[in-house]
């Protein structure tokens, strides 16, 4: 969406140049046009991407250059968000599978267009083939049909100029010259090459009317740019113009595209301009400088933004006061013999540790990469049997994301992991906002530590389970832990929040919280999670289908002890 706009606009800009130069040569307002179509092809992303590689091979950092230039160009490049769908309505759109439909139909239009314009090459390929070779001192080969089609030149690589059989008994052989002038200029300037690369913009774009609109343009300059040329050669105008009209009346328009013919464009106008003589002005240096700097402009201004908000890769060009990534300074790994179902991961307070007893490797990564069990795949079975301990400190405190992310470091270094991510279309819950309203209790901004998510028992045996100062998107996570199937956020409730809310679940909640071989208490009366959230909460969940992150191990080895 972000590429189809960012083209519309600079084929706005294009035709707003176009009308500024409509009193110069049809070949410079030719090229504004194939600007504007090449801009089909190229997305500014790939440009702000390239301009992100070279910062970042060049050493640019983030913290030397200002931000809010990235910051106020951000919404400009990028103005179609992520949109979260948060009504019923949507996730049975979701579930459907919206994005296969459009994909689908995209698809079958582009195919419909490609197989077109095949059923009209294969049979002017045809006819090349059975056509007739002709010598009229040409410098490219020459072939006679006795099919009825105006002349043309055919092909990108091996052009054939196209003629039929009766053209010379028709035409006077000053007439001849102009038509075959015109062809010459067709063949200098490559038309039937820039007439393919916008046939690519056609099959990719054939739903955007702008697509057809700007090919047209094409045609039509091309045609009156050869005709300025013919008349700059000093043929005469009026045996130009009936020669014209004498093809005309002899054969057909051209077959496809892609054959630059002498009959193109708008008729009329080409004749009254042949007759009178018109010639555009040529471009003053003051023009070139304008359309060279806005063709420069188009490409390095996206670039530059790329090169700004690179990531930075040399240490010496950021400040002294940077701040590093966040990491563990002292890390242990060591096996674990076999204990009782599940393990413990326990983020002590203060934000400054991990430990893990008796994990295995898959339940770990549930945490660091903040996922389920059922998002992980692949990986050789030690990886749910083995089991580890792990004690990891850092010197400063960090927040719950920046643990989590140290110790997805601290598992892809020591254990060699490395991982895939893939998006499923899942059965899921979907987690909104109620109809009455959120009731979300907003943590102090002041107060930016970050806390484990806990569980405890309240009064009567109910479980009451607290988050502490979390995002939406990761308390999401934590539901669904609980209910062992993934929750996905559409909420779009900003900030941080302290949770403490009490239900009665199916199964224990979070494994690991009873003690080794210890029977859970039998669960009182209360409310089940649903009910809790939307009583409690302001929240509500609903069963629907989307898309689902899942990790691919690829690659994981055992550690060694230290």
């Amino acid at each position: 969406m972000n590429h189809l706009w960012q083209s519309t606009v600079f084929a706005g800009a294009a035709a707003m140049s176009v009308l500024a130069l409509r009193s110069h040569r049809a070949e410079t307002r030719f090229w504004v046009w194939m600007a504007a179509s090449l801009k089909f092809l190229l997305p500014f992303s790939w440009l702000i991407a390239l301009g992100e590689f070279a910062g970042s091979r060049l050493g640019w950092s983030r913290a030397v250059v200002r931000q809010d230039v990235p910051l106020l160009l951000a919404p400009i490049s990028e103005p179609v968000a992520r949109i979260h769908l948060a009504s019923a309505q949507a996730v049975a759109l979701q579930a459907i599978g919206l994005p296969e439909i459009f994909f689908a139909i995209w698809i079958c239009g582009a195919l419909a267009v490609v197989a077109s314009w095949s059923v009209k090459w294969r049979r002017m390929r045809r006819m090349v083939r059975e056509a007739s070779p002709a010598d009229f001192g040409l410098a490219v080969e020459t072939r006679v049909t006795s099919e009825r089609i105006e002349p043309g030149v055919v092909g990108i690589f091996r052009p054939v100029l196209m003629l039929p059989e009766k053209i010379r008994d028709r035409l006077t052989p000053a007439q001849l010259q102009a038509i075959f002038a015109h062809e010459m200029c067709h063949l200098r300037r490559r038309d039937n090459f820039f007439a393919f690369v916008h046939m690519v913009v056609e099959a990719i774009f054939w739903f955007h009317p702008l697509a057809w609109w700007i090919g047209a343009r094409l045609v039509e300059e091309r045609e009156r740019a050869c005709d300025e040329e013919v008349l700059g050669l000093g043929n005469e105008p009026r045996s130009y113009a009936q020669g014209i009209l004498r093809v005309c009346e002899l054969c057909l328009e051209s077959r496809i595209a892609c054959v630059a013919g002498v009959s193109g464009s708008n008729l009329r106008k080409r004749i009254e301009g042949i007759m009178s003589s018109r010639i555009g002005f040529r471009l003053t240096f003051a023009g070139k400088f304008v359309l060279g700097t806005g063709a420069v402009a188009a490409v390095t201004v996206p670039i530059a933004v790329g090169m700004l908000v690179a990531p930075a890769v040399h240490a010496q060009s950021a400040p002294a006061d940077s701040k590093s990534p966040f990491a563990f300074d002292v890390a242990s790994i060591k096996p674990s013999p076999p204990r009782g179902r599940g393990g413990i991961i326990h983020q002590p307070p203060g934000g400054k540790s991990y430990e893990v007893a008796g994990a295995p490797l898959s339940m770990i990564m549930t945490v660091a990469y903040s996922v389920t069990s059922r998002q992980i795949s692949g990986g050789p079975g030690w990886i749910k049997t083995d089991r580890w301990n792990i004690e990891a400190k850092a010197e400063r405190s960090g927040t719950s994301d920046e643990l989590h992310d140290a110790l997805a470091r601290l598992l892809e270094d020591r254990f060699k992991l490395r991982v895939r991510r893939e998006a499923r279309e899942m059965p899921c819950y979907i987690l909104t906002v109620d109809k009455k309203g959120s009731k979300m209790p907003v943590r102090d901004p002041a107060d930016l530590l970050h806390e484990p998510f806990s569980g405890a028992r309240g009064p009567g045996g109910v479980p009451v389970f607290s988050a502490k100062n979390a995002t939406m998107n990761y308390f999401a996570f934590f539901l669904s832990r609980i209910l062992d199937l993934n929750v996905i956020d559409h909420t779009s409730l900003p900030g941080h929040y302290d949770v403490d809310f009490d239900f009665v679940p199916d199964r224990p909640a979070i494994r690991g919280n009873e003690p080794p071989g210890a029977e859970p208490p039998p669960l009182p009366d209360g409310p089940d999670i649903f009910t809790a959230l939307r009583e409690q909460l302001g929240l509500r969940l609903e069963k629907g289908k989307g898309p689902v992150e899942f990790l691919v191990i690829e690659h994981v080895e055992k550690p060694s002890e230290n």
